[in-house]
């Protein structure tokens, strides 16, 4: 009889009664609460931060890359668009522009990318109210990075004179300079060629904490 009395044993003692859950690690929940909690913390700021680093690209606001049409107007625009934001990159894809003055403001950077050529006006009236061709003024954290060819047009402002005195004569007003930071400060130009400029190249004038690096001046001996 002993082999039948083993199952009735064996369910007297429970051993083949299903086990009742072992009450949960109050900590160790908390813990995967906070852990899902910080992932999703995380994720969010990816987002925001991947969003807040988006380029303001100059095409997208009617830029031409031909050069042929003035972009003055669209790439202020782009810049203007970017200071609301609270700041960032404006990109210039490859291609030639085409501008008269355009300002930079808090907290903006002009990125060039290769092959990117900036063309300035060939007469005087075309800067006005500025002397100048980009500038910034009373701005904090601002920045100018190539590469990019920006030409001056100089040889639109004066003529060459047999003269040994006098080697040229000037046929009009010139700005001055063709870059230019005003009262700023946290500014930062670097990987940028300035050509055929009028007068003056690059003036970081009553500006401090200035960084200028890799810059390449061309310009005709007069």
């Amino acid at each position: 009889m002993k082999p039948f009395l083993q199952p009735e044993l064996r369910a007297s003692l429970g051993t083949d009664r299903p086990q009742p859950p072992k009450p949960s690690n109050p900590r160790r929940s908390a813990r995967g609460v906070l852990r899902t909690l910080t992932f999703c913390t995380a994720l969010l700021l990816a987002v925001f931060s991947a969003h807040a680093a988006a380029p303001f690209n100059v095409l997208s606001y009617g830029a031409d890359a031909t050069g042929r049409n003035w972009s003055t107007t669209q790439i202020q625009k782009a810049i203007d668009a970017c200071t609301a934001a609270g700041g960032g990159t404006v990109l210039f894809p490859p291609g030639r522009y085409r501008t008269a003055t355009i300002t930079i403001k808090d907290n903006v950077a002009l990125q060039f990318e290769k092959e990117t050529f900036i063309d300035g006006p060939k007469l005087y009236a075309q800067y006005a109210p500025f002397n100048s061709l980009i500038r910034a003024s009373g701005s904090t954290n601002v920045a100018l990075r190539g590469p990019v060819i920006i030409n001056g047009q100089g040889t639109n402002y004066w003529r060459v004179v047999p003269n040994p005195v006098a080697l040229y004569t000037v046929t009009q007003t010139r700005p001055v300079p063709i870059v230019q930071f005003l009262n700023c400060s946290n500014v930062v130009v670097e990987g940028i060629t300035i050509m055929w400029a009028p007068s003056w190249s690059l003036s970081p004038y009553s500006s401090t904490n200035v960084t200028i690096r890799n810059v390449t001046i061309l310009n005709d001996f007069f």
